[in-house]
């Protein structure tokens, strides 16, 4: 019995502490950090019209939803499933002298290296068979399948890397009203507030994201 006492005095002690750190996060106007890591594929296209094919199957495929896109890259992120999609990436960059041999050395090359690592970008590992074929002046293609399993058609690449992708938003902790007993939150913050919700169980701070707010 007394172990239980313990046991609930500790969570009860717990949970106070995480409401005052978020307090005093809010009161000092402290700036956080919130992460979230995805892995994907980074295809390397030569041809303008094998670009142009990905494209048109990442914004036509109800599957795959397209992030950003521009005159030379696009990305789209999986949707299939119930957790964060992985990335599909795609770049057209025009076939040129030591190509190959460039795209074997690009994730320990310093200034690519740090030139991805700025816009969250990791090179995990370069697909052995593209770089195969692409030392013999043949392009890969791959099969983009669907989540019941049909294929949705077949697209070239001169390059495959496995890439991982790490997004950061910056916060703050902001008043924004009172949480009740019973869960609900309102902004009331006057006299009866949460009356008809078993009373004021704490004040309600909520993130507000200093820059763009992630889609989830």
């Amino acid at each position: 019995m007394m172990w239980c006492q313990m046991k609930l005095i500790t969570l009860v002690a717990i949970g106070w502490l995480l409401k005052g750190c978020v307090a005093t996060s809010a009161m000092l106007n402290l700036t956080h950090t919130e992460r979230e890591i995805r892995v994907g594929n980074w295809f390397i296209v030569v041809d303008e019209g094998d670009f142009s094919g990905w494209v048109a199957e990442f914004q036509n495929n109800p599957e795959l939803k397209v992030i950003f896109q521009d005159e030379r890259s696009v990305i789209a992120e999986d949707q299939t499933g119930n957790d964060i999609g992985d990335l599909w990436m795609v770049s057209y960059q025009p076939f040129t002298h030591g190509f190959c041999s460039e795209m074997e050395r690009f994730r320990e090359t310093p200034e690519y290296k740090e030139q991805l690592k700025k816009n969250g970008l990791q090179i995990k590992a370069v697909d052995s068979t593209t770089l195969t074929n692409c030392k013999s002046s043949h392009q890969t293609v791959f099969d983009l399948v669907n989540g019941d399993g049909s294929n949705r058609g077949s697209f070239a690449a001169m390059v495959m890397f496995d890439i991982e992708f790490t997004s950061e938003w910056r916060y703050k902790y902001v008043y924004a009203g009172s949480r009740c007993r019973d869960g609900r939150i309102t902004s009331s913050l006057g006299q009866g507030t949460c009356s008809w919700h078993g009373g004021v169980a704490g004040p309600y701070y909520r993130k507000e994201y200093l820059n763009d707010e992630p889609s989830r």
